[in-house]
């Protein structure tokens, strides 16, 4: 037995078919390996092809038609705004086809969450559908809003995160629940695109008709999407009342599904309208304390959705007068929207912006100046230097250099804000008016400063409102100017009438009506009517001091003018020497630039005076102007 095993062994034959065999094994290995290559290439082909498909939106040609919509003569800033749509809308494209190319990919491993992302992506693929169709329609109206709706896109970057992904629902299962839904998400896109591009009716139409074709549809997270986008585009519309109640009911439908991001940003939007919009504090604070704990809850303070939360909730501290509050939301914002858009993104600039107003309000004007200055910088590089957006921020900049004592600067950025906005939106046009009597701020010409307010009155009051505060600012400034001509009783009438404005609304505790007391109590002061002007400097300077603080220099500059009259019409040395001290207080809480054009004043007066000698008439008072 042994003698046959070596004689096979010997065997060629047996030789050749072990060596065939070994031969075979690595074909077919070769084989398989070359199969499975080209069926990865094949995947690869196929998914890149996928992510192609975003040139069926956004293409050459479609290209050349938003630039032929958008580059009018008639408006100075389209060419620009152009380009720097097209660039928003390559990085969305481009962004959109990376993700579904990964997307893709990781799909033929049976990646978790497929389903979910590909959902994802077709809603990211629909908002920019939408937006160029409403770009393409409505051509030189939308073109004020064009750049900031582009960059407000959603990236898509966000359809693969799976913390993103868990806080959406997934579609109907069956074919015809999910045919419904895509329906109306495509309705609210367009309602979304509209709003953002300013037509705020067509959007509010679009939103109404999304909301019924989703509660036809009976799929409730829908349901609270669409009473959001409906109370968005009524927010947008100034329909404060109508908002409220979508807005609600938003928030509710949100929290019943489980759907937080929704029901953030509807419980931001709540605090906004009640406590900004409609004056109601108590409102405004349960909903900011509310809808704060739902977006702790759900992790999203370092998100973008807690960044727009951040800054609808700034606004209702701004509106109470606590502006350390509303800094602490402006700066938390701006930090998230600067790490997760970067610092050029429209958005994060406006974050930078409201620092600035925030900074204005606390008297650290240097501060605001230093921002607004490289912020008005990166705008005009952005949007183009007549772009409509850089009217506000340079109002602001020059009620800063004014209050810095710059008054050729301030000068210059007003008549540059006037300029734009006549421009952009006309002569007769709500943010015209606003620049006109900023720019009447800065005139040392009172014929001129008279004019421009007076024009600029009738077009605030039929745009805001008789009682808003922003018209009583008006006729403050036009009360200082009849002032300024020695027409007292016309200035006192109108300055009686702004007053009771502001005292309706913002309130009579709040900084700006703080301001007209001080306007009327110097006319009162100017006409000898001690009583009333020494009443309503010392309710200005407790409003102040509250809201402000005690070494703001408003505050200060309130309880010296108090101290001034204390001692013109004090009654005894002892009541003298009170008023003097008074004041001596007001000049010590002073110090750094924000007080150079308050203390050469108030020095050389505590020089003069001596405690016990009263009845040197006060220096000239320190103009306050409002804005609107």
């Amino acid at each position: 037995m042994q003698d046959l095993l070596r004689a096979l062994d010997r065997d060629p034959t047996r030789r050749r078919w072990q060596v065939g065999f070994v031969l075979g094994a690595a074909a077919l290995a070769g084989g398989l390996y070359t199969g499975r290559y080209a069926l990865e290439a094949r995947r690869a082909d196929a998914c890149e092809r996928e992510g192609e498909s975003i040139a069926e939106v956004w293409n050459a040609e479609r290209s050349a038609a938003l630039r032929q919509a958008m580059e009018v003569e008639a408006v100075s800033y389209g060419p620009v705004a152009f380009e720097r749509v097209a660039h928003w809308i390559d990085e969305k494209a481009s962004g959109w086809s990376a993700a579904t190319v990964q997307r893709c990919l990781a799909a033929g491993d049976a990646a978790p969450g497929e389903d979910a992302q590909r959902v994802c992506l077709d809603a990211r693929r629909e908002e920019l559908v939408q937006l160029l169709a409403v770009l393409e329609s409505q051509g030189p109206p939308a073109l004020a809003s064009a750049i900031q709706a582009a960059a407000a896109l959603t990236p898509s970057s966000r359809c693969l995160d799976p913390q993103w992904l868990s806080r959406h629902h997934a579609l109907p299962e069956d074919p015809q629940g999910r045919d419904a839904v895509a329906s109306v998400q495509r309705t609210l896109a367009e309602s979304r695109a509209l709003a953002r591009l300013g037509r705020n009716e067509d959007a509010i139409a679009r939103a109404q008709a999304g909301l019924r074709a989703a509660e036809d549809a009976q799929w409730p997270p829908l349901v609270g999407a669409a009473q959001l986008a409906l109370g968005q585009a009524l927010l947008r519309d100034s329909k404060l009342d109508e908002a409220m109640v979508h807005l609600r009911s938003a928030f509710l439908a949100a929290t019943e599904t489980g759907d937080e991001v929704t029901a953030v940003v509807a419980g931001g939007m709540l605090a906004y309208v009640a406590g900004f919009g409609q004056h109601d504090a108590p409102a405004g604070e349960l909903w900011r304390e509310i809808s704060g704990a739902t977006m702790r809850q759900a992790g999203l303070e370092d998100d973008l959705v807690g960044a727009s939360w951040r800054q609808s909730v700034a606004a209702t501290f701004y509106a109470e007068g606590d502006f350390k509050g509303a800094l602490e939301h402006y700066l938390a914002a701006a930090a998230t929207r600067a790490r997760l858009l970067g610092a050029d993104h429209p958005e994060t600039l406006g974050s930078n912006s409201n620092i600035a107003s925030a900074l204005v309000q606390l008297g650290d004007f240097q501060g605001a100046r230093d921002i607004l200055e490289p912020t008005i910088e990166d705008l005009s590089r952005i949007f183009g230097p007549h772009h409509p957006d850089l009217s506000d921020p340079l109002g602001t900049l020059a009620r800063v250099c004014d209050r810095l004592g710059d008054d050729a600067a301030a000068r210059e950025h007003t008549e540059r804000a006037l300029q734009i906005a006549r421009a952009a939106h006309g002569p007769e046009h709500l943010e015209t008016a606003r620049a006109m009597v900023n720019h009447a701020n800065t005139l040392d010409d009172e014929q001129e400063e008279l004019r421009l307010n007076e024009a600029a009155l009738p077009i605030l009051q039929a745009s805001l409102g008789s009682q808003h505060p922003a018209v009583a600012g008006v006729m403050s400034n036009v009360a200082r100017a009849h002032q300024k001509a020695g027409n007292l009783e016309q200035a006192t009438r109108l300055l009686q009438q702004s007053l009771d404005a502001h005292s309706e609304t913002p309130g009579r505790e709040h900084p700006a009506t703080a301001l007209i007391m001080m306007n009327l109590a110097e006319v009162h002061a100017e006409a000898a009517r001690w009583e009333d002007a020494r009443s309503l400097f010392e309710e200005a300077a407790a409003v102040r001091r509250e809201s402000l603080g005690e070494a703001h220099p408003d505050t200060a500059w309130s309880l010296f003018r108090l101290a001034q009259v204390r001692w013109e019409h004090a009654a005894s040395p002892a009541e003298a020497t009170s008023a003097v001290a008074l004041a001596r207080k007001a000049r010590a809480g002073l110090s750094g630039p924000d007080s150079e054009e308050l203390v050469p004043a108030m020095d050389r007066w505590l020089e003069e005076r001596d405690p016990a000698s009263p009845g040197d008439r006060p220096p000239q008072p320190r103009a306050e102007h409002q804005d609107p």
